[in-house]
């Protein structure tokens, strides 16, 4: 396909964005979406077992989640 549009006189990047681009959206969107799921889904994981055993365990992620929480941007950061 690009080697298609170069041969019709697109240039190098108005063939990636009028061409290339509107080809890979939906595989692009599909991606973003799973990874966010995927993300959530290993917080909830992490938060639910053992990410947060009182005086035992500790994660980064519960760690800003907490501060976070309690409105510690500062801390949070």
């Amino acid at each position: 396909m690009r080697e298609a549009a170069w041969l019709c006189g697109m240039s190098g990047w108005r063939a990636f964005w009028r061409v290339e681009l509107p080809l890979a959206w939906p595989g692009l969107l599909t991606a973003f979406v799973l990874t966010f799921a995927h993300t959530l889904g290993e917080f909830g994981v992490v938060l639910m077992s053992a990410g947060n055993i009182p005086g035992e365990t500790r994660t980064v992620a519960i760690a800003i989640y907490d501060r976070a929480q309690a409105l510690d941007d500062h801390a949070a950061g």
